[in-house]
């Protein structure tokens, strides 16, 4: 969603075998010599070295499982990232107020732009961000251009360009073209298309991809992402995936519409929106899962108890390869924003409140 509101020109050693061999002859030298030692101390040197040994197993048997636990633990534990779309290109200024606003620190903000866009212009919002420790994420919208085009090469010029300024500025930040591309309202678009297909947008994603690493803008990380609902003949979850070595980050986003659109749209939980989208890239993919945009309208139902639902189901197992959520914070179609209402923006920020580990 929200592809016209980007703006314009904008992963032991050999001692090993040696010192396991030394410490079993040193058991065996030992043993000979406690053996010998045994036949000149009294009965009770014995029943001291049986004392002894098995103290020693016990020990281990119980300090062993309790070492190896805490060392599982500080594998995988880190907070879900919370971001959003802050409707305008991120600055200080509007960073500051929305975590004024949400009572939490902006992990991350997500922003659109055109291929018209130089990475010149966006380089203020990426330092902004940069400053506030918040992940950028650019979704970069090829508005005019379908995949035929972008594979013909029509876009290199751009798309080289984009690339050797994003290697000159070095700093990690997460990128998105292409995105939604299950869908029937983008040029790249699968949906009902007569132009594009898996095939063309599997070569084009990889073409844009390639580029940057002969420029060797690796800084850039690659999100590949989906809409929560296909639409259009020809558009389905993963059809035009480019198996894993061309993306960085899988994502999808979502929308609980409510009863808000004229094109009969139904109020849905967080599960309904997400569940079969998640399950279709987490089967495909091993890689991280973001969700790039997210929101819920307040008309057609209770907007403050979606949100406290979706951070539960967030929490959950179920959903466990989720490692970012932006939210779409902006009035457009409807109302999307986290302070729509008190009871909506009450909602989020007790949700932020809890910790939710990956």
């Amino acid at each position: 969603m929200a592809g016209d509101i980007s703006m314009p020109s904008l992963p032991e050693g050999s001692g090993k075998g040696s010192s396991r061999r030394s410490r079993q002859q040193f058991r065996h030298e030992n043993g000979k010599t406690q053996r010998s030692m045994s036949q000149f101390y009294p009965k009770w040197y014995s029943l001291t070295w049986f004392c002894y040994t098995t103290l020693l197993t016990l020990s281990l048997t119980i300090i062993a499982p309790t070492i190896a636990i805490q060392a599982a633990s500080t594998e995988i534990i880190h907070p879900l990232s919370y971001g959003a779309w802050l409707g305008n290109f991120p600055t200080v200024a509007n960073i500051h107020d929305f975590e004024q606003l949400s009572g939490h620190h902006l992990d991350g903000a997500n922003f659109f732009i055109n291929w018209s866009t130089s990475f010149s212009f966006i380089e203020p919002s990426l330092q902004a961000l940069d400053k506030n420790q918040s992940q950028a994420m650019v979704t970069w919208e090829p508005w005019g251009y379908n995949s035929l085009l972008i594979n013909n090469g029509q876009t290199d010029n751009y798309i080289h360009d984009f690339a050797r300024s994003a290697r000159s500025y070095g700093k990690t930040f997460l990128l998105r073209p292409m995105h939604e591309m299950n869908s029937n309202w983008y040029p790249w678009a699968l949906g009902d298309s007569k132009v594009n297909t898996n095939t063309s947008n599997i070569q084009a994603w990889k073409h844009i991809v390639n580029i940057f690493r002969q420029e060797g803008a690796t800084n850039a990380k690659f999100v590949w992402c989906i809409n929560a609902g296909g639409v259009g003949a020809g558009a389905s979850f993963v059809g035009a995936y480019t198996g894993g070595v061309y993306d960085d980050y899988v994502g999808v986003d979502g929308y609980n519409w409510g009863t808000t659109q004229s094109w009969g749209s139904t109020w849905t939980t967080f599960d309904q929106t997400f569940s079969s989208s998640y399950q279709a890239l987490t089967r495909i993919s091993s890689k991280p899962v973001l969700i790039p945009e997210w929101a819920s309208a307040e008309i057609g139902g209770n907007k403050a108890a979606w949100i406290a639902d979706a951070f539960q189901q967030l929490s959950s197992s179920k959903y466990s390869r989720i490692v970012g959520v932006y939210w779409f914070h902006m009035k457009k179609e409807t109302d999307w924003r986290i302070d729509s209402s008190q009871a909506a923006l009450e909602a989020y920020k007790s949700a932020l409140k809890l910790k939710v580990l990956r």
